[in-house]
């Protein structure tokens, strides 16, 4: 074996050894040469075939073309919805305001003063000018207190102006509680009192009545007569 090997080394050395190697090592270079000849060729076969694909002639990029339409579209199909979904808040605002409507129209005939009470329209007329309130706020407020029911009574208040029988006395009245649910009689008192509580409130119509429903000494508006005021304000609005 020593000497098989000797043998090789020496014709590796010799003139033919060097030859068969100058082969190989040229052999090498042609090899990889072609090898590095491919791989442009390849690569840039790759780079001509991406340019292909964004040609609209390339079936792939019709597909992908026919892709972006289809979103397109899709997009515009959404976009022409949406006025159509906004309009539903603006129909929904016409349906409450409508609902607004209707109870402020229920609101208002159960203010409003029944047919035939003309001949005591024309009573509180004349007590609210003897007292210097304006018919306006005096109408309101009997409609307010008995929708001109003369036979209202209603824990311990009585007549037209749901007035008590303690502060008709007070104002000089010296009949039974009964007799406060005779029309005139009511009417005397009832503006006398709200003719006061109108004087001390300055003309406030808020004011005064909140001193006719909760007396002359308040000074600080309640819940129950802001939503009072709320109703003569309704009331003497549409006179």
């Amino acid at each position: 074996m020593r000497q098989i090997i000797d043998t090789f080394d020496h014709q590796l050395s010799g003139p033919i050894g060097q030859s068969w190697l100058n082969g190989v090592q040229f052999d090498m270079r042609y090899i990889c040469g072609g090898l590095a000849a491919a791989c442009l060729i390849s690569l840039s076969g790759v780079a001509l075939a991406e340019d292909f694909v964004n040609a609209e002639t390339d079936p792939r990029a019709i597909v992908l073309r026919d892709a972006e339409i289809a979103r397109a579209k899709a997009a515009e199909d959404k976009g022409e919805k949406a006025p159509v979904e906004a309009r539903a808040p603006k129909a929904g605002a016409r349906t409450a305001k409508a609902e607004g409507d209707k109870t402020e129209t229920r609101a208002s005939r159960a203010l409003a003063a029944p047919a035939g009470t003309e001949g005591i329209k024309a009573i509180v007329a004349r007590h609210a000018a003897a007292n210097g309130v304006p018919f306006s706020l005096a109408d309101a407020v009997v409609r307010v207190e008995s929708r001109y029911n003369p036979r209202a009574s209603h824990a311990g208040n009585y007549g037209l102006m749901q007035i008590r029988h303690q502060t008709a006395r007070g104002l000089g009245y010296s009949g039974s509680a009964s007799g406060l649910l005779d029309a005139e009689t009511n009417a005397r008192y009832g503006m006398k009192y709200l003719g006061m509580a109108y004087k001390m409130a300055g003309g406030d119509t808020c004011r005064t009545v909140m001193k006719y429903q909760s007396g002359h000494m308040t000074n600080r508006m309640s819940g129950a007569n802001r939503a009072y005021c709320a109703k003569v304000r309704t009331i003497t609005a549409r006179n």
